[in-house]
């Protein structure tokens, strides 16, 4: 597959960029983007994050993480 297809199945090989573009258009979380960036939140970073501080994320990243995705 694509790398476009395999990042979507797989968030924590995602780069600082993707996660900006998944912030923005898929999570409703625009107003993250550029803190995100500014500190290089790339997709492992965003899972601990999504793990340990933010209960929105862990819930949204919940639905994209591929060990809960159904076969």
């Amino acid at each position: 597959p694509c790398a476009a297809a395999r990042r979507e199945v797989n968030p924590q090989d995602w780069t600082v960029d993707e996660v900006g573009h998944w912030l923005a258009t898929e999570a409703g979380l625009a107003a993250f983007v550029e803190p995100f960036a500014r500190a290089r939140v790339n997709g492992a970073a965003l899972l601990r994050l999504a793990g340990k501080e933010e209960p929105r994320l862990a819930g949204i990243l919940g639905s994209v993480h591929p060990l809960n995705k159904r076969k």
